[in-house]
């Protein structure tokens, strides 16, 4: 299953930001060297409904948000509707989905947000940024320390932090210079000590940690899982990697196999996957052997493991791949859309972006073209 292109991710250590070396593609008539509030940086040419509109070349497609698909051409990423029309223009060299109503873009090596019409909300200046949360965001001006903004681009923490993370159930994790990781609420005041040396985001009332070094020296002590407080709820912290809670399971690993535990640490499997999901639905993805299938919340196997691969349910349906093709299942386990395509995201909106041989789709939950009238070839690198 194709995810598109690195996107922004402000996250722990190793996710904070995707940087790309794209090579950049500006229409003339744009102003290079500044994109204030209410500039429109993306002039987009009427699309014809005729079968004879020229075709639109395209890498990738991600998955709906907002009603628009980022997608890439080359290496400049724009953006869809759900027809397949090009609503705005491919300048950019990264895009994020949209989020709350803007998308943190980035033109000539700075960031910044637009709107759905294309229209830059938040001048694009900053040295980095990422999407919506709760209403704030993270984003940098100078030495790459990170603060938080609102949708109107206001300041409302200060640009201090080496990382920053999205806000999730009111807190985010932040990192100070020095690499600790603590959490700060929604004025900036920590909540939770910086005592970690990585951290996730809360989850369900529950967030994924890791200590710091021992005597100065790798490898790290393991992940486990604090509380609003920073109490520890899952210890020892010995597990080699972690997810987030979903429907009350994590997902952990210790000696390159996975399994899931309840919120009081419990297994309920054996920690014997090579590849899992989280949970949703109440079925999540595991892998075994090569073959891949789905468990319920119990561990009890209920879409046979027969897969080359598989991804969460999404809106009901989940892309399993056989062989070299994907299509989607039910949660009955039901093939509902026969594999047939060679890339797939997951369903968002009702729809699904797929490519079949050298042309891309948006498909209904039936398998129904959404992009009769558009063609979407497909253009390989």
């Amino acid at each position: 299953m194709n995810t598109g292109f690195n996107k922004m991710v402000l996250f722990f250590v190793t996710y904070l930001l995707v940087e790309t070396s794209f090579a950049q593609s500006i229409p003339k008539d744009i102003d290079k060297t500044k994109y204030p509030a209410g500039t429109k940086t993306s002039k987009t040419k009427k699309t014809s409904n005729s079968s004879n509109a020229k075709p639109l070349q395209i890498y990738v497609i991600d998955k709906f948000s907002e009603g628009l698909a980022c997608f890439w051409q080359n290496y400049t990423a724009g953006y869809l509707d759900k027809t397949g029309k090009e609503v705005i223009k491919h300048i950019y060299t990264n895009a994020d989905d949209f989020s709350g109503g803007l998308a943190c873009v980035k033109l000539n090596d700075k960031y910044g947000y637009i709107d759905k019409t294309g229209k830059v909300i938040i001048p694009i200046v900053f040295g980095g940024c990422s999407s919506f949360s709760e209403g704030l965001a993270a984003a940098s001006v100078n030495d790459y320390k990170f603060g938080y903004i609102d949708k109107t681009g206001k300041d409302i923490i200060p640009a201090k932090y080496f990382r920053a993370g999205n806000f999730s159930e009111g807190l985010a994790a932040v990192n100070i210079m020095g690499g600790r990781y603590g959490y700060i609420d929604k004025t900036g005041k920590e909540i939770i000590p910086f005592l970690y040396s990585d951290a996730g985001a809360f989850s369900e009332g529950l967030a994924p940690v890791r200590l710091g070094r021992k005597n100065g020296y790798d490898p790290f002590p393991g992940w486990g899982y604090i509380d609003k407080t920073g109490k520890d709820v899952i210890k020892p912290f010995d597990w080699d990697e972690v997810k987030s809670f979903s429907e009350g399971l994590a997902a952990v690993k210790m000696k390159d196999k996975w399994g899931y535990i309840d919120k009081r640490g419990t297994g309920v499997t054996e920690i014997k996957y090579d590849k899992v999901g989280s949970f949703s639905y109440g079925f999540a993805a595991v892998k075994l052997y090569n073959k891949s299938g789905y468990i319920d919340t119990s561990g009890k196997e209920v879409i046979p493991l027969k897969y080359f691969d598989a991804a969460s349910f999404s809106e009901g349906l989940a892309a399993v791949k056989m062989y070299d093709k994907w299509g989607y299942v039910d949660i009955s386990g039901k093939e509902v859309i026969p594999p047939k395509y060679l890339e797939v995201q997951s369903f968002s909106e009702g729809v699904a972006t797929v490519r079949q041989n050298d042309k891309w789709f948006i498909i209904d939950k039936r398998g129904n073209v959404m992009n009769k009238k558009i063609t979407l070839l497909y253009l390989a690198y």
